[in-house]
């Protein structure tokens, strides 16, 4: 979320602006133990989401504790799959 000066948090403004509705998953993760600046980028995310939702979007938001950047990477994969094609 980090990316650009925070584009993706622009760039999901834009959309609902276009359209209110998005039929699709969306699954995001973070370890606990990663910096600040990428843990901390997704409140601004979930509060985006949960003021204003698109229709039809299932989001799924997790944080693993006791992971970093690196170290969540095979945990947070495995998730993903398992919540986007379950």
């Amino acid at each position: 979320m980090w990316w650009d000066d925070r584009s993706p948090l622009k760039q999901i403004a834009t959309r609902r602006k276009n359209s209110p509705g998005l039929s699709a998953k969306f699954y995001l993760s973070v370890g606990l133990d990663d910096t600040p600046e990428k843990t901390g980028d997704f409140t601004p995310l979930e509060q985006q989401l949960a003021a204003n939702p698109f229709d039809g979007l299932e989001l799924t938001i997790r944080r693993f504790p006791q992971r970093d950047h690196y170290g969540v990477i095979v945990d947070a994969f495995r998730e993903g799959i398992l919540t986007l094609f379950a």
